[in-house]
Parts: structure tokens; C-alpha cells; sequence
């Protein structure tokens, strides 16, 4: 483990935007063994305000968390027979408890207690094998059934989400769409209409597909007027992720309208999203290794374009990237393709300081 302070980018901003670069508060990172194929960081229960916990699933099929520093290695998996590729953490099984669900490559599910104490202990509680190819997953109710489901995207354009049965012990398939085109980016959030929608952008067209998960099940294809590689989400997305196209922007629709994140720097390469009370907080990494947080409401999304309220560098050669918000804080994970991974803190009241300055 190594302390590092993160410095300034040499990439140069219009003065209109001036002072929004950013020295995090706390820059720690590792190196793995093996390199980081899925990432995802979990709410400590020790207090509120407490850093997160570090899930990193690895190529060789072993799951590891650390504490938010690394300096703790809480528990490790046995490994899989293939690469960890998706990560979620909920209420899987509907049961009291959140609980992480790891799914690799060739479809090994595995359902884990994560049990904290004196030491944080990594339970293997149920397997089951999926669909292989599957690339995230994320577990929410989406739709509004009262249940949750576990949703899963698959490089081969197709999504699906799973329920878990008592009776049979196991999760039960509930629905699968498929897309005309490879799957760019997955957002997942309210509609509108507060009904759950994944958009689902594709690679090199300007289209995007909105799926709907209760109801009709409709599948609608979107047209834009963007670049073939922006990116589009609903303004109250829960999860967005990208899956290896490099991006050149980013679209929030609302109220049928679209709202441009002003871009600088390179093609993005990472993506995540936190809902908080009173905004949505969006993070990007380029693959320069600069990382750009904005910030919005419901006052800030009329304008036709928003721009960064800070930036800072973090690890070049970004592959993936993983953030949650505290009271205290916003906390960004990113590992590269080497095999190196570093967490990142920036505390809410520099956000919110921020915040209320561009929204004067």
C-alpha cells in the first residue's frame, strides 16, 4: 500500500470554469496480484459516516474486500474457474440483510454474507450457474412488485433479471429482452412516471433503448441528435455503467428533454452515478486518468449544458471504477488494467460548497 497526493492535470480549461481542480483529502492505493475484472464498493454498518468497504472481483476467480485505506484485507473467496465479471450487493434473496452476489465469466453465481465484527468475515451462503458473458449486475425492485430483482447485462446484447423462489431455493428467470445493437452503456433509474427503465445505449448509433421492466415490458428505440458515442441516461438513474467503449458524452434526459455534461479532457472510459437528498452527483474518468464530478437538481437540469464543479487526476489507465456516497462523503475506486487499485475521498461539504457556488 502506498500514500500518494494526486497531482494537478496538465490538461487546460476555459477560464469560465477556473478553479475546479481538487486535491483529495485521502489518495491510497494497492497493487494486486492479479488484475481487477469487477469492482464495487459496500456501506460500512460500523457508523453512518464510516468509509466504505472495497469489493474487488479478480481474474483469476477470487473475490477479495478491503477496508477503504487497504490496509486491512477483510476476507477472500475461493476462486472461480474464471474471471469475477459482475458485482451486486442488496437484498437478494428478499430476506433481512443485504447480501454481495458475484458472478464470473462462465456463469458461477455465488451468494455471500458479509458479516462484520472484530473482523470481516466473507460467508459463501449459495451457488447457483447463470448465463455466462454476463458484464454487471445490480439488485433493486424494479418492478415495484415489492420483491427484488437481480438484473443482469450480457456482452451478447441481451438483458435479464432473476428473482429469487423460496420454495425451489434458487433464482428463477423473470424476463429477458434483447437489443438490435452491442450494449455502450447501461443506465438504470426512474422514469418520468417513477417507474424503473433501463437504457441501454449501442455502440456507434444515435440510439439508445429504453427498456421497461413492469407494465407492458415495452422496448422503445430512442433516437438523438448526439454523437454516435454519447451516452444517455434518465435524470433519476440509480446505476450507470459503461462497458469498454470510450465515450465522448454524456446525455441526462428530462422531461423529454436533453441536458449535455460538459466534456473536457479525453474519451471517458468510467462512469458512476450517486443519488443524494438534494442532488445527483455524476463521476468520469478519462483515460488520461482525469476524474470530473458534477452535480445537479432539479433547478441546476434546466440548463442546456452542465458543467464540472471540480476535477482531480487519478490513476491512469482506468478500466473500471466504482462510487458511493456518505454524509461525510463521496468515495471513488478506480483499478487499472495493471492491476493497481486507489480510493479517493472527497468530503460533502467541498461538494456542497461547490455546489452552491455554480448554482448562484
Amino acid at each position: 500500500m502506498s500514500l500518494f497526493s494526486s497531482p494537478s492535470p496538465s490538461i487546460s480549461i476555459p477560464s469560465s470554469m477556473g478553479g475546479l481542480d481538487f486535491l483529495p483529502s485521502v489518495c491510497l492505493s494497492t497493487t494486486l496480484t492479479h488484475t481487477c475484472t469487477s469492482l464495487l464498493l459496500l456501506p460500512s454498518h460500523a457508523t453512518l459516516d464510516a468509509p466504505p468497504l472495497v469489493v474487488c472481483g479478480k481474474e483469476n476467480g477470487e473475490t477479495l474486500i478491503f477496508s477503504s485505506d487497504f490496509s486491512q484485507r477483510f476476507g477472500k473467496s475461493d476462486a472461480c474457474t474464471s474471471p469475477i465479471t459482475a458485482l451486486a450487493y442488496g437484498r437478494a434473496t428478499n430476506q433481512t440483510g443485504s447480501e454481495l452476489v458475484t458472478i464470473s465469466a462462465d456463469g458461477q453465481l455465488t451468494l455471500f454474507k458479509v458479516i462484520e465484527g472484530a473482523t470481516l468475515i466473507l460467508q459463501p451462503t449459495f451457488h447457483q450457474l447463470v448465463q455466462a458473458n454476463i458484464t454487471a449486475a445490480v439488485i433493486a425492485d424494479v418492478d415495484r412488485d415489492g420483491m427484488m430483482e437481480l438484473v443482469v447485462i450480457m456482452t451478447d446484447r441481451v438483458l435479464r433479471t432473476f428473482q429469487w423462489c423460496a420454495e425451489s431455493n434458487r433464482f428463477l428467470p423473470r424476463n429477458k429482452w434483447e437489443v438490435p445493437a452491442h450494449v455502450a452503456s447501461v443506465a438504470i433509474g426512474e422514469s418520468a412516471t417513477r417507474q424503473y427503465e433501463a437504457w441501454l445505449s449501442q455502440a456507434g448509433s444515435r440510439q439508445y433503448v429504453a427498456i421497461r421492466f413492469s407494465g407492458d415490458h415495452s422496448v422503445t428505440i430512442c433516437d438523438s441528435r448526439m454523437d454516435a458515442a454519447t451516452i444517455f441516461m434518465p435524470y433519476r438513474a440509480d446505476f450507470v455503467r459503461t462497458f469498454g467503449s470510450l465515450v465522448t458524452g454524456i446525455v441526462v434526459h428530462v422531461n423529454q428533454k436533453e441536458r449535455r455534461l460538459r466534456m473536457i479532457g479525453g474519451d471517458i472510459i468510467g462512469l458512476g452515478i450517486v443519488r443524494l437528498p438534494s442532488k445527483v452527483v455524476v463521476v468520469t474518468v478519462d483515460v488520461n486518468g482525469l476524474c470530473l464530478l458534477y452535480a445537479y437538481n432539479e433547478r441546476i437540469i434546466r440548463k442546456m449544458d452542465i458543467d464540472p464543479i471540480m476535477r482531480m487526476t487519478v490513476l491512469k489507465d482506468t478500466f473500471h471504477m466504482a462510487l458511493i456516497g456518505t454524509p461525510a462523503a463521496v468515495y471513488v475506486t478506480v483499478a487499472t488494467s495493471r492491476g493497481r487499485l486507489a480510493n479517493y475521498e472527497v468530503p460533502m461539504r467541498i461538494i456542497d460548497h461547490r455546489f452552491a457556488k455554480a448554482s448562484s
